[in-house]
């Protein structure tokens, strides 16, 4: 049963508008309310990022403050005078150079109890000293021993004049033991001095607290209590790096509120505001719109109303409807008589009062002959039965409202069927028929319809073919997917395998090949754990595992008697794999359940290691994550890897053999060269081995470079160490040094730049001999031409008379040749710049089937007597005093040359020049 809806009540347009007007303020109002609390919440958060960062800023300016104390004190413990008492009077001169820079006393104590002080700046050298105050010995000076470094400890107090202070301690170490304790002990005014320097915005309030929160230095504004005017979430701690201090940054409260009236009531007010005017906008123009409204359907409004462009419309809309409705009539006339379908209107008696055209041509009879539906329906269905059943059908689409049109065959006056659809509509003074021909159409139907009934036919058939197509491919899928995991687990295994064999081929240590070993086998078939026990004896030694046991592991259990584990004990003996399903209920001795225990061992496979059917030892794999099973080809896989161990050990212990006997015949070698036949044979069956270890030697220097590229990388550090406090001293202290004092400094300033570029060409160095090679063509006159470019913005290339041919292109590492460019045209500018008109020549020549490159100078020279050094790292032919430089530039062009498969030569003559010849080949690394 369905319920008619609840017809609202009528409102006036007033009410509406007035409605509207608060539902589309609503909106705003709550979006003022949300950018008040969104004001006051960013204004609050960047107060607390301000506050964090002003903390961090602070703590980061007595981190810098301590950082330069704990360093200089340290400076300090590592100098040698404090190793001999004879010249601790100099140490006492440099503490007190430490004491007027840093404002700062220096105290030298002993490291042991009861840690007598030996000096202290505050008094005389030599003048009697207490022992260190209990305080200092618990917090700072224990710390600094305990940690071997210097340490900040808290706040204390001067047993002299009560004076808080801050302590710094360093210890002195030597041979690794702590023999004394340096202390620098300042006064916490210093600290109060940077805070108070400090800027915080207004009324913040801002503490500097030692490990144990005592108050070291403070900005507080006036009559300004923590506990009672700044709640505990507006505190904002940083802690410092360098020691067990933090600042505390606090807003008060009062800060706090003001932001909320700051930001929150401007916008609340602005709103409201607004919302007032919007209002009485809203309302005046509304009354202009109801009488605009209501003048639409009665007299005109005596009050001023809006003249609405759509209610206008409207106006002129209603004054034109009488005439469009007029020309609507005349329009549905033409409509009826010209459808194209058959229409018949008629009274509720069923005269038929109008009928179109295609009536009448639809069956043939005219209107005097069927004036009447009864008349027209006894004509176009002669059969009473037949004519009974239509006319039920008739009347029943007449009574429902959107019927559906039903289909008839009726008879024309010539005699023939036709198919229509019959459609009527009832009226309150009539009936409205159209009738719709659609002989054709079903005609066509039945035709379209046995059609796709033969092609449906068709489609079946197909349909089942390729379902049993789909189905072949279904299985051949399957059966491809089982044969790929199955290449894939062969393709893990034979990786496990090849890096086994690139283990055994690059090494002949016997842990490094074992453990390779065991990691690969516990990998090929995704097993948690491993190792390799080797027999000694009636003691079994663990030789490898996988992951690696931690250092704390049982020492029983890394050398442990074979009775104590029967299972391996029956691997040996029966030269078998022994396999344990589940560790937790298999009847192990105390020992290997401890064992599995620690390790969380299930399924354990012990594999002998045989070398001619000899045990040497056992190979144990075992899995922690469940129980499991080991097939047939597992094992056999596996049993390859502890093969594989016996063969390793034999492999090494043949090694070690002939390296011994190597030895042994060289110390023979004078006594007996009636051996010399053998010696060669022997020689050639080492010449294999020679040939790895020389692999493993290039590898070597391959390390080597690397590691002098991190040695000149790491250098850079304390350089700049050297050259910063230099400066300082000089920069700040240059009134308080002697004339040699200042001298000493510039030569400290001088070879640490010195120091810097011997860096820079160690680094090129290195790099050199690490760059891969991509080899492209060059021009080389262009790239000459771009060097010699460069070197003119200096003093000495500026007068050279360069004078380059047209060089042939050539292909190298574009990088790397442009490197030897450079290092030769500066050597050459270099050691030419003495001479009144120096001349730089490049050219290029074809010699021995081969280009060669030369540069030339008329320079100082060399004798070639020396040429063998020339190109050697860090070899110079003439002193640093005529000619500055480090000597790698020339050993960086022989890398780089004979990375290139090339050679470089030098000739030279004493004060009459010297040139520099390369050719270049392929390039082997390329």
């Amino acid at each position: 049963m369905t319920h008619a809806p609840r017809e609202r009540p009528e409102i006036t347009l007033r009410i509406f508008l007035a409605r509207l007007i608060w539902v589309s303020l609503l909106p705003l109002l709550l979006m003022g309310a949300w950018l008040a609390w969104d004001s006051k919440r960013t204004a609050l958060m960047k107060q607390e990022n301000s506050a964090k960062r002003l903390a961090s800023t602070f703590m980061t300016t007595m981190d810098a403050y301590l950082d330069a104390r704990k360093r200089a004190l340290n400076l300090l413990a590592a100098t040698p005078m404090l190793d001999d008492p004879a010249r601790w009077p100099e140490f006492y001169a440099l503490a007190q150079s430490f004491q007027r820079f840093f404002d700062g006393h220096v105290i030298l104590a002993e490291a042991d109890e009861p840690m007598r002080m030996l000096l202290n700046t505050r008094a005389p050298l030599g003048a009697q000293l207490p022992m260190l105050p209990g305080a200092d010995r618990q917090s700072t000076v224990s710390m600094a021993i305990a940690h071997g470094r210097p340490a900040v400890g808290d706040i204390g107090f001067c047993p002299v004049d009560g004076e808080p202070l801050n302590c710094i301690a360093a210890p002195v170490v030597r041979n690794g033991k702590i023999v004394f304790v340096l202390l620098s002990t300042f006064a916490t005014s210093l600290l109060q001095e940077q805070a108070d320097q400090f800027e915080l915005p207004p009324d913040w309030a801002m503490y500097l607290r030692d490990g144990s929160g005592n108050v070291i230095a403070q900005r507080l504004p006036p009559e300004f209590d923590v506990g009672r005017d700044a709640s505990p979430e507006r505190r904002f701690v940083v802690q410092s790096t360098v020691g067990p201090w933090f600042v505390e940054m606090v807003i008060p409260d009062r800060v706090w509120l003001s932001l909320r009236a700051q930001y929150a009531i401007p916008i609340l007010l602005g709103l409201l505001a607004t919302t007032m005017v919007g209002v009485l906008g809203a309302r005046l123009a509304g009354n202009r719109l109801q009488r605009a409204v209501a003048s639409l359907v009665g007299p005109p409004p005596t009050k001023p109303a809006a003249r609405i462009v759509e209610i206008e419309k409207v106006r002129r809309l209603l004054a034109s409807t009488q005439g469009e409705l007029r020309q609507s009539e005349l329009y549905f006339q033409r409509l009826f008589e010209d459808a194209p379908a058959a229409l018949a209107l008629s009274n509720q008696e069923g005269v038929i009062l109008s009928r179109n055209t295609r009536f009448d041509e639809l069956t043939g009879y005219s209107a005097d002959e069927t004036s009447t539906w009864a008349e027209w329906w006894s004509r176009v269905c002669p059969e009473p039965e037949l004519r009974t059943k239509v006319l039920a059908d008739w009347k029943s689409t007449i009574a429902t409202p959107d019927a559906t049109p039903v289909e008839h065959r009726i008879r024309r006056k010539d005699g023939a069927e036709r198919i229509v659809q019959l459609f009527s509509v009832g009226f309150n003074s009539g009936i409205l028929c159209s009738f719709l021909d659609v002989t054709e159409l079903r005609r066509a139907e039945n035709e379209l319809r046995a059609r796709q009934e033969a092609k449906l036919e068709h489609h079946a058939e197909m349909r089942l073919a390729l379902l049993n197509q789909m189905q072949d491919a279904n299985a051949a899928r399957e059966r491809a997917e089982t044969a790929l995991a199955a290449l894939r687990e062969s393709n893990q295994r034979l990786a496990a395998f090849l890096r086994v064999s690139q283990a055994v081929s690059s090494s002949f240590e016997r842990h490094v090949v074992m453990q390779s070993l065991v990691d690969n086998a516990a990998k090929a078939m995704n097993l948690s754990n491993g190792a390799i026990y080797l027999k000694e004896d009636e003691t079994i030694r663990l030789a490898a595992s996988s992951p690696a046991l931690s250092e704390d592991f049982p020492e029983h259990f890394r050398r442990a008697p074979l009775r104590a584990h029967p299972h391996v004990a029956r691997t040996l003996a029966s030269g078998g794999p022994v396999f344990v399903a589940d560790a937790a209920t298999a009847p192990f001795t105390p020992e290997e359940a401890e064992i599995a225990r620690s390790l969380g061992l299930r399924s354990v496979l012990y594999l002998p290691v045989l070398l001619q059917g000899h045990a040497l030892g056992v190979m144990i794999l075992s899995d922690v994550a469940k129980p499991r099973t080991f097939h047939a080809e597992e094992v056999t896989l596996l049993q390859g890897f502890a093969n594989q161990v016996a063969q390793v050990m034999d492999s090494i212990r043949l090694f070690e053999d002939v390296q011994n006997h190597a030895v042994q015949l060289e110390q023979e070698i004078g006594q007996r060269k009636e051996a010399e036949e053998a010696l060669q044979l022997l020689n050639q069956e080492l010449e294999e081995r020679v040939r790895q270890r020389t692999l493993e030697l290039e590898g070597a220097i391959k390390q080597l470079e690397a590691f002098s590229y991190s040695v000149s990388h790491d250098l850079r550090a304390p350089l700049r160490g050297v050259t910063g406090l230099t400066r300082i001293l000089l920069d700040k202290h240059a009134a308080g040094l002697s004339e040699e004092g200042r001298k000493l400094c510039a030569m400290i300033t001088d070879n640490a730049m010195a120091m810097g570029l011997l860096i820079d060409d160690l680094l090129q160095f290195s790099r050199a001999g690490r760059k891969a090679l991509h080899v492209s063509p060059i021009d080389m006159t262009a790239m000459v031409r771009a060097v010699i470019d460069e070197l003119r913005l200096t003093e000495d290339a500026a007068r050279v008379d360069f004078q380059v041919q047209d060089l042939p292109p050539a292909e190298a590492d574009p990088g790397l040749l442009r490197q030897v460019w450079q290092n030769l045209l500066a050597n050459a500018v270099k050691f030419s710049s003495k001479q009144e008109r120096p001349v730089v020549q490049v050219r290029a020549e074809r010699k021995d089937g081969q280009m060669a490159y030369h540069v030339q100078d008329n320079g100082a020279g060399f004798d070639m007597r020396h040429v063998h050094k020339i190109f050697g790292v860090f070899t110079r032919l003439h002193s640093t005093k005529d000619f500055v430089g480090t000597g790698v530039g020339l050993a960086i062009v022989q890398q780089i040359i004979t990375r290139h498969d090339g050679q470089v030569r030098a000739q030279g003559e004493p004060d009459k020049g010297a040139t520099f010849s390369f050719t270049l080949g392929v390039g082997r690394d390329k």
